[in-house]
């Protein structure tokens, strides 16, 4: 072989390279021209290629699934033929129509046998419970009025649960009353049978299971029935009182300071008994029943004080008792003097002449008369003439502002006195006009509750300017009625020593303090204060009323030491909306005065009294009526226009009420005693009752010995006088400076708490000096 020899850069190699393909000098497969088109997989390592074994498996496999074709296949029920299949649990499965139909007829039977063991023993225990509180079909809303079956009063338990979520119900929960829903034979006590009533209504009406008011424990881990009570009725032996258990499911009001407790028998703990005494449901826990420990809707609503006059007063027994709608109790009257009534409901007057020093209030339930309530009362009488002036100041809303100060003006004006009123609002003398000012000062503020005059909230528009700065007084006594209704005057930035609340306004504290309002308008502090608040928080929030008007009570006393206080209320009108208002709220704002004055008064304050004017109210006469028809006979229909004011009798009667409380509680002349003796000094040569009743001295006494020695003082001197009732009898010895000496002797009559006494007054001959001994026997 020959080989030529190539130079590199000689003009044959250069000729030879440029003849060459690009991969005869690379040796890259990617300078390779003409190459077959390769598919993905000639990019794959050779071990991801199937074996030809593989290849064949998958020439056979299936290559769609109903009918659907692709890498991932989705299937639903239809498409395998189970288009009727569910995953229902085996508990929650139906039954077929002819399973149902059976049960259902089973159901039935035992049904039929339930409800009437249900009738013989059980119905009449829940009718105790229940009271005849049931529903009122004009308190419900306009597109609810067919829920309710008009009979018997009743709801469903799923209307009732529908009307108590709406927020345009009356607050008057009370007309509510879902017939108990018995749901089965209890056999954890032996036998009986369970009922459930709505939560709601047991918290609303806790005073009838002789709780208070919101007193109600639940037990959240129980889930029987949410939102019901469940009752559990004992069977016992004929003639044994069988006894009603309670079990609280799943309730809304958890008092965590009064949990549930089970007892033996396996979670129920009694709470009454049929005959309606009541014991305590927690080991260890009291429950505190009203009065005597009798359900509340019938102990008594009144006292702890009774004030008469001279004249009679009627008392309206049915204003005694928390539900004015159930069947009237029977109620005696008596005193000291003896007998007054009784009888069930309506009118009773009281006559000054049959009631002494007491008085006393006894109820019987008609339906069982085994158990009495019984409240007595402080008898406050005066049936003489008043003389000189008092001073008052009436707290209050619209009912104090709307003509109630200018009829005590006048009633007391009739008895011989007068009323100095102390205040900075004049209130009206028209009663149909209530931002008049033509009456007497006070402070009746229309609208205003417990939290306007603390200043705890004024929210609600009734003080629109608020707080009154301090310097502001004299702008502020200037302006009209509207302008000073505008403001609060009561509230002082701190310091301040009132035990009142701390309410921050516009960034800076106040509390409500009496002794600022006085001084700043340089006020008389006044004998006799007459306090009247609770209407608007029953429409506001009568949950605080309790706590505020406490409050408001213990700074009047600190502001006015001896003062007399006077809380006093009206009623509420029979009727419709009245009816439930009354028993839902205002029988409990009624029932929490009497319980303040007497907690009050048994801690040692004897300057605080309760006038009970609701008791003295007529519940149908003297309200606002609103004409709705008449008939051909001449009746006449009508509904109440306003049933929160008193008008006509009714005002007249509660100021008839209130001037007997300040006749009684006036602060000048008091009539002495039967036994009171008087002595002293006087330039005048004879002396009137009144003159002998202003000497220096007395004592109360059964006998007319008395020694004693008086200042007659130097200069022309004075007359020495002993006085003392005529029925002590002639004086036997009748000395001076220790010498039997000569006397003159007149006779007086002088009123004493028990009527005109006789008396009899000696006096020296002659005008004496300097320190006079005196013996008489």
């Amino acid at each position: 072989m020959n080989y030529v020899r190539l130079y590199p850069y000689s003009a044959q190699f250069a000729a030879l390279k440029d003849s060459l393909s690009p991969v005869a000098l690379s040796g890259s497969y990617a300078d390779l021209t003409g190459k077959p088109t390769l598919g993905s997989a000639a990019g794959q390592n050779i071990g991801a290629f199937a074996s030809s074994t593989q290849g064949a498996k998958a020439d056979t496999a299936v290559q769609s699934v109903a009918g659907k074709t692709g890498t991932a296949i989705t299937l639903a029920k239809a498409d395998v033929g189970l288009a009727n299949v569910n995953n229902t649990a085996d508990a929650d499965k139906p039954v077929s129509g002819p399973q149902a139909a059976a049960i259902a007829a089973g159901d039935a039977t035992e049904a039929v046998a339930r409800d009437a063991a249900i009738a013989n023993y059980v119905a009449p225990v829940i009718d105790e419970v229940s009271q005849r509180l049931r529903i009122d079909a004009k308190v419900l809303p306009t597109d609810m009025g067919g829920t309710m079956d008009r009979n018997t009063g009743y709801m469903s338990p799923a209307d009732l649960k529908t009307f108590m979520a709406r927020a345009d119900r009356p607050m008057d929960a009370r007309a509510i009353m879902l017939k108990p829903i018995i749901i089965d034979r209890d056999e954890k006590l032996g036998g009986g049978y369970a009922a459930y009533l709505p939560l709601e209504y047991i918290f609303v009406h806790a005073p009838i299971l002789g709780l208070k008011q919101g007193y109600m424990p639940s037990n959240a881990a129980s889930s029987e029935l949410p939102g019901y009570v469940k009752f559990t009725f004992e069977s016992a032996a004929p003639g044994v009182a069988s006894t009603i258990y309670f079990d609280v499911v799943e309730s809304a009001y958890d008092i965590a300071t009064h949990p549930a407790q089970p007892d033996a028998t396996g979670g129920y703990v009694p709470l009454l008994d049929v005959w309606g005494s009541v014991v305590s449901p927690y080991p260890g826990v009291n429950v505190i029943p009203y009065d005597d420990g009798i359900l509340d809707p019938f102990s008594p609503i009144i006292g702890p004080d009774l004030f008469l006059t001279d004249l009679s007063r009627p008392v309206y027994l049915d204003n005694l008792f928390a539900d004015r709608e159930a069947v009237a109790p029977m109620v005696s009257l008596s005193s000291d003097a003896g007998y007054v009534a009784m009888q069930a409901g309506g009118k009773v007057d009281l006559s000054p002449s049959r009631i002494a020093s007491s008085f006393s209030v006894r109820v019987v339930r008609q339906v069982q008369s085994a158990k009495l309530r019984t409240r007595s009362l402080t008898v406050h009488k005066r049936t003489t003439a008043l003389s000189g002036t008092g001073k008052v100041l009436a707290i209050g809303d619209s009912i104090t502002n709307r003509l109630t100060l200018d009829l005590i003006k006048n009633g007391i004006a009739a008895k011989g006195g007068t009323v100095v009123w102390v205040g900075t609002v004049n209130s009206s003398d028209d009663p149909d006009w209530p931002d008049w000012y033509g009456g007497p000062l006070g402070e009746g503020r229309e609208g205003w509750s417990t939290r306007d005059y603390l200043g705890t909230d004024m929210s609600d528009g009734d003080a629109p300017l608020g707080v009154l700065p301090a310097g502001q007084e004299g702008f502020y006594l200037d302006g009209t009625k509207a302008a000073k209704l505008a403001y609060n005057p009561f509230l002082k930035a701190l310091p301040s020593p009132s035990a009142a609340p701390t309410v921050v306004i516009g960034g800076t504290s106040y509390k409500f303090d009496m002794g600022y309002y006085l001084s700043r308008f340089n006020l008389a502090t006044p004998d006799i204060v007459l306090l009247n608040l609770g209407m608007n928080d029953l429409f506001e929030d009568p949950t605080v009323f309790s706590a505020n008007i406490g409050y408001i009570i213990a700074e009047i006393r600190r502001a006015m030491p001896s003062a007399k206080i006077v809380l006093w209320a009206t009623t509420l009108p029979f009727g419709d909306e009245a009816y439930a208002r009354y028993a839902a709220g205002w029988a409990t704002i009624l029932r929490t005065i009497v319980e303040k004055v007497t907690a009050l008064r048994t801690a040692g304050d004897a300057n605080i009294f309760l006038c009970s004017a609701w008791a003295h109210q007529d519940p149908v006469a003297g309200w606002k009526l609103t004409a709705t028809g008449s008939e051909a006979s001449g009746i006449t229909d009508a509904e109440l226009a306003d049933y929160i004011h008193p008008y006509g009798i009714a005002r007249q009667q509660h100021a008839n009420a209130l001037v007997d409380a300040v006749a009684n509680l006036w602060p000048f002349n008091p009539e002495p005693p039967d036994g009171r003796r008087y002595w002293g000094v006087s330039s005048n040569g004879v002396l009137t009752a009144a003159d002998v009743v202003a000497l220096a001295g007395s004592d109360d006494a059964t006998t007319r010995a008395k020694s004693f020695s008086v200042d007659a003082g130097t200069g022309a001197g004075q007359y020495v006088y002993y006085a003392y009732p005529a029925s002590f009898g002639a004086p036997e010895i009748y000395k001076i400076f220790d010498f039997e000496e000569v006397y003159s002797e007149l006779t007086v009559t002088i009123t004493t708490v028990t009527g005109d006494r006789a008396y009899t007054v000696l006096r020296s001959i002659n005008k004496l000096t300097g320190i006079v001994p005196v013996e008489v026997a």
